[in-house]
């Protein structure tokens, strides 16, 4: 009899939580309109728009400075090219040059350049921007970063556009040992989420379909949603890559990038009219009061000036090239020395010293980048034989600089000119790239091969007057300088 009645109690449970669940699926559909809600945290989101190896992808990422953004994307880094729109409500998808600010490089977590398995690292990639955001309380801010280990029961969303306007979406945490089940091999720095289970009718597949999206958790950053959106699995968690183990990462990858003052009143800007009325501009070195150093420049230009960093102008019309040729040629030395027709005013401009020293790898270097916009990047100095190996037509004296650490390539083309300084001097002047360049290594000429030819220069301009024959001056150098190129010790 006790058995009947506890084999009755037992069925009745059962039919209870069947009623339950069936009562809960039921009320899945109303309370969508509480899954999701206009977004309150647009003001910490870029789109981020990258494009490499024929693939483009338009997503999203979050703010960490005025010069950095965090996003994930699945994309290789070979030839990466990123760019940045601060979010608006008002974003269409259609964007000018002038809207989107170019990654000046581009670094991924890991230094993994192939596309892994999502589970097993994050598919971070941070961008330092080649000019600043503006930012503001009723603008762009920058997001704070969680300092502890998530709790499950902390209250968390993820900003997820739908037709260009971002949903605040509700998600929870998955416990860690459901996590690795579902995902054998889980890297340390990946946790798992879903959509509440009270939502019963949604999976994050459709829902937390935009890689890059952030989980903010009780209004702090935490991690980036990390998957291949081509074959997103329902049946798992959706995955995250979480910001506190990548932060020494995303930390070292910031610092490469410095806009301070130091060295700007040492640089200039060089404009000359070429064939076709065209004015070409290139950055330039101040390396005597009178004496600029630049790439190579068109010597019998009609009209040549510089501008300084406070905008004053001042013509020029004497000038010498290494191998007396413009456009300049990848198989030839590029180098330019200009005397202005005024001496630069000491209180405004600093001359630069030029190196003795050949560079190394182990020196402090920076490429001082003029234009568009001044900041500097930490670069090192890179092994010969791999410089030779990835620039084979260019000419053997060249050296190489690549950005100081390992997963980071540069995202647009550095401007022939500009000037590499190693331990607070001038090591060398960057040529001119040719075709489409990797974003790995950049060519330059070394000035500790240079430093004879740049004095001989200095000194035939100023003994030429405005009104000489530029082509005798030359003529008159090249004999000369065949001369000194074989003093030159390597």
């Amino acid at each position: 009899m006790f058995l009947n009645w506890l084999y009755i109690y037992f069925i009745a449970i059962c039919i209870f939580i069947i009623k339950d669940h069936q009562v809960s699926a039921e009320e899945c559909n109303e309370d969508l309109k509480e899954f999701e809600n206009d977004t309150i945290n647009g003001k910490y989101i870029v789109w981020v728009y990258c494009k490499a190896d024929d693939k483009e992808v338009l997503n999203i990422g979050v703010i960490l400075s005025k010069d950095a953004i965090l996003t994930a994307n699945s994309l290789k880094m070979d030839g990466i090219k990123c760019s940045a729109h601060p979010y608006s409500p008002l974003f269409d998808g259609k964007t000018t040059n002038q809207d989107m600010i170019s990654g000046l490089v581009v670094a991924t977590y890991g230094n993994v350049n192939e596309v892994l398995p999502h589970w097993t690292l994050p598919h971070l990639k941070l961008i330092l921007l080649e000019r600043e955001l503006s930012l503001g309380l009723e603008q762009a801010q920058t997001i704070s970063f969680l300092e502890k280990d998530l709790n499950e029961k902390s209250a968390c969303v993820i900003p997820v556009p739908n037709a260009f306007k971002l949903f605040d979406r509700k998600t929870e945490i998955v416990g860690r040992t459901d996590c690795e089940l579902a995902y054998p091999g889980l890297h340390r720095d990946i946790i798992c989420v879903r959509t509440p289970i009270e939502y019963c009718n949604i999976d994050h597949c459709t829902k937390y379909n935009v890689e890059g999206a952030p989980l903010i958790c009780d209004g702090i950053f935490a991690g980036l949603v990390t998957k291949d959106g081509d074959q997103c699995d329902a049946t798992k968690p959706c995955l995250i890559g979480k910001v506190l183990g990548s932060q020494q990462w995303i930390e070292s990858s910031m610092n490469l990038l410095n806009r301070d003052n130091e060295f700007k009143t040492s640089t200039i800007y060089v404009t000359f009219l070429a064939e076709n009325d065209r004015l070409v501009h290139v950055p330039g070195v101040i390396i005597a009061d009178d004496i600029v150093l630049t790439s190579a420049v068109l010597t019998n230009t009609s009209a040549g000036f510089v501008f300084d960093r406070d905008g004053e102008k001042i013509a020029w019309n004497s000038a010498i090239n290494y191998a007396n040729n413009w456009p300049a040629e990848s198989d030839k030395l590029q180098l330019g020395v200009i005397a202005l027709e005024k001496i630069l005013d000491p209180e405004r401009v600093r001359k630069m010293n030029i190196s003795k020293m050949k560079p190394i790898q182990d020196d402090e270097c920076v490429l001082a980048i003029i234009e568009p916009y001044w900041v500097k990047l930490e670069v090192n100095v890179s092994d010969d034989d791999k410089c030779r190996a990835a620039l084979p037509k260019y000419h053997e004296d060249y050296m190489c600089v690549r950005p100081k650490l390992d997963g980071v390539q540069f995202g647009v083309q550095i401007p022939q000119g500009t000037p590499i300084i190693c331990s607070g001097e001038l090591a060398g002047i960057t040529a001119r790239i040719e075709g489409d360049h990797n974003g790995t290594l950049y060519p330059f000429v070394p000035m500790h091969r240079m430093n004879d030819w740049i004095g001989a220069s200095e000194m035939a301009l100023h003994g030429d007057s405005p009104k000489t024959n530029n082509s005798l001056i030359v003529v008159w150098l090249s004999l000369l300088f065949a001369s000194l190129e074989c003093k030159i010790v390597y």
